[in-house]
């Protein structure tokens, strides 16, 4: 497979979502205007999507990690955005340690640590 980097106005920032629910759609969507989010004083998120209530919080990556969005669908790996956070959602509570993409990033943080040079 080949691999090309999209520069300039083709690749944007990404909004990144991980939601609770499989959904048999690959392609571009109208999140802003279905997902209409609360944002509480607590930094906490709130909506619904498909009657569900969902509660949610924007998981940064770690420091100086960009994430891609790259798009497959010809044969060729093209970076379609960037993002340097996910919006992660989970039914009824905030995501918490137990969630699969809070795991995945608390990981990353303590094999960094693991592997970081000594002092």
């Amino acid at each position: 497979m080949a691999t090309t980097t999209t520069t300039g106005s083709e690749a944007t920032h990404a909004h990144v979502q991980s939601l609770p629910c499989n959904i048999k759609y690959d392609g571009p969507a109208d999140v802003s205007g279905r997902l209409i989010v609360k944002q509480h004083a607590d930094g906490g998120l709130e909506t619904a999507f498909r009657g569900r209530e969902l509660r949610g919080v924007d998981a940064p990556l770690r420091k100086g990690t960009t994430g891609l969005v790259v798009d497959t669908g010809d044969g060729t790996a093209r970076v379609r955005g960037t993002f340097d956070r996910i919006r992660v959602w989970e039914y009824d509570a905030p995501p918490g340690p137990s969630n699969s993409v809070m795991d995945a990033l608390a990981k990353v943080d303590a094999l960094t640590a693991l592997h970081a040079p000594e002092d």
